[in-house]
C-alpha cells in the first residue's frame, strides 16, 4: 500500500509520527507531509513537505501564525481538510497523529478506498483547560475511532480508558526508538559519571534538583557532569537554570546541547553517557500518568539506565522495576540514587544491558512494518 499523506503536530521533538516520515523516506516511498505548530507561543507556521521517491523536493510554510490556542487549532484542522481535499483523488492512506485531523481527513476523503489510521498518541481525561476546546476533542476522539480504518495506541490498557476504543483494527503499539540503527557504546567506552536528560525543558522535568544533585556529588564524583538536549518554550526559564547553575557552582559541569531534531545526532551524544533521568511528576490529569514517557525508549535503545521519578506514574513506575531498564527513586533520594549507581558498575553495567535487552522489541521500523501491513 502507497502513502500518500501523513498530517502531525509538533514542538520541534522527535514523535510517532516524524519517525514515520524517516521510515518512509528511508523506504523510498513518495507522499506529502504536514506539520502543524503544537504551541501558538512560537508564532510559527504549519509545514508542508513533498516527497517522491524518498527524497524531499519541495518544503513550504503554509498558514499563518496564530497566538491563540484555540484558533491555532481551527486553523490547523482547516488546513488539514484543504490540503488532503486537494489531493484527495490521489490519496490511498492518510494517517495521522490527531483526532480533528482524521475526522478532517474523513470529510475531505471522498473515495471509500482512501484508508484513515489514527495514531493515538495519548490520554489524558481532560486534554484541554478551555471547556469548549476539550469537550470538541473528546467529540472528535470518538468520531476518529468510529471513522478510522486502523489505530495505532501508544498507552496501553486503551479500552479501559476508552470503552470506545473497542473495535477491530486497533493495536497497541507503544513507542519505539533507533535500536538497530543505533550503535550503541561498549559500557567500559562511556563517561559513565555523566547524566543526560532529553526533552522540553519545564519545571515538570525538575531540572533544578538535577542541579543540585550534580552539586551535591561533585566532592565524590569530580568528573560528574549533565548533559540537557531540549530548550525551553519560556527562554527567561532556561535563563534562570543557568544561572541557577553558576550560583551553585555547577556551571562547568552542564552542558546545554539545545534542541536537536534529528535522532541521528542526539542519540550518538546519548550513547557517551552514563545515566539518564525521567524525573516528571505526574497526576491523573497528565497524559504520561497511562503510558511509559517516550524518552525511556530512546534512553534504553542508547543502553542508558533511566533513574525515574516515583510520581512518574503507575506504567512509568512499573515498567521500569519489572524490567529492570532503571531506578525508581523520590526527589529527596535522587543524589543518593545516583550515587548508588557510580559506586556499583556491576550494578551500572547490569541496568544498562538490560536497558538495551528490553529495547530490542521497539525499534520504529520493525514496528512500522508490522502495523503497515495490518491496514486492511
Amino acid at each position: 500500500m502507497a502513502v500518500k499523506f501523513v498530517c502531525s503536530y509538533s514542538d520541534g521533538k522527535v514523535g510517532v509520527v516524524q519517525e514515520l516520515v524517516n521510515y518512509l523516506s528511508a523506504k523510498g516511498a513518495s507522499f506529502w507531509y504536514l506539520e502543524h505548530p503544537l504551541c501558538p507561543a512560537t508564532n510559527k507556521t504549519s509545514r508542508l513537505d513533498h516527497y517522491e521517491d524518498g527524497r524531499l523536493i519541495s518544503s513550504q510554510s503554509v498558514g499563518t501564525p496564530s497566538r491563540s490556542l484555540t484558533l491555532l487549532y481551527l486553523k490547523s484542522v482547516w488546513l488539514t481538510f484543504a490540503e488532503v481535499l486537494h489531493r484527495r483523488r490521489t490519496i490511498d492512506l492518510f494517517i495521522a497523529a490527531s483526532n480533528i485531523d482524521c475526522v478532517a481527513a474523513h470529510f475531505a476523503l471522498s473515495r471509500k478506498q482512501a484508508k484513515i489510521v489514527f495514531v493515538s498518541i495519548d490520554y489524558s481525561p481532560r486534554r484541554f483547560a478551555n471547556p469548549l476546546l476539550n469537550s470538541v476533542f473528546k467529540i472528535a476522539d470518538r468520531m476518529a475511532y468510529h471513522w478510522a480504518t486502523a489505530i495505532w495506541h501508544s498507552y496501553p490498557n486503551a479500552t479501559r480508558l476508552k470503552p470506545y476504543a473497542a473495535k477491530a483494527n486497533s493495536f497497541e503499539t507503544l513507542h519505539g526508538n533507533n535500536y538497530l540503527r543505533i550503535r550503541r557504546r561498549p559500557f567500559e567506552k562511556r563517561d559513565r559519571s555523566s547524566l543526560l536528560y532529553l526533552g522540553s525543558v519545564t519545571p515538570a522535568a525538575h531540572l533544578e534538583e538535577a542541579l543540585i544533585a550534580v552539586q551535591t556529588l561533585r566532592p565524590r564524583f569530580p568528573e560528574i557532569s549533565l548533559h540537557v538536549i531540549g530548550e525551553a518554550a519560556d527562554s527567561s526559564y532556561m535563563q534562570s537554570l543557568k544561572k541557577m547553575a553558576a550560583s551553585i557552582g555547577v556551571a562547568d559541569s552542564v552542558i546545554w546541547h539545545g534542541l536537536i531534531t534529528d535522532s541521528t545526532i542526539f542519540e550518538d551524544i546519548m550513547t557517551e553517557r552514563g545515566i539518564a533521568l525521567c524525573l516528571y511528576e505526574m497526576t491523573p490529569e497528565r497524559y504520561s500518568w497511562y503510558q511509559l514517557p517516550g524518552k525511556v525508549f530512546a534512553y534504553a535503545a542508547c543502553g542508558l539506565p533511566t533513574i525515574v521519578l516515583d510520581k512518574c506514574g503507575p506504567v512509568g513506575t512499573g515498567e521500569t522495576e519489572k524490567s529492570r531498564i532503571g531506578i525508581v527513586t523520590s526527589l529527596a533520594g535522587l543524589a543518593g540514587c545516583i550515587s548508588g549507581v557510580l559506586e556499583n558498575p556491576d550494578l551500572h553495567n547490569l541496568l544498562s544491558n538490560s536497558a538495551a535487552n528490553w529495547a530490542k522489541d521497539y525499534d520504529w521500523h520493525v514496528k512500522f512494518d508490522k502495523y503497515l501491513g495490518m491496514i486492511p
